[in-house]
């Protein structure tokens, strides 16, 4: 029972840190931004791509 609580404590303290930071000021996920707003000029195409992107933002966020 005691490794029930270390588990649920571990994921508590790196679900707090991961959904802490605001995704704009990281350098990886910037990058990425930029690329998103220079791709499509089109705000629909824009959010389109973000979706399609999503998946390299986590990876972002986590890296």
């Amino acid at each position: 029972m005691n490794i029930n609580k270390m588990k649920v404590a571990i994921v508590i303290a790196l679900s707090t840190s991961l959904l802490s930071g605001c995704m704009g000021q990281m350098g990886a996920s910037q990058m990425v931004t930029k690329g998103n707003l220079s791709a499509v000029d089109n705000r629909y195409g824009r959010a389109g791509l973000f979706v399609l992107l999503s998946p390299v933002y986590g990876n972002c966020i986590v890296g």
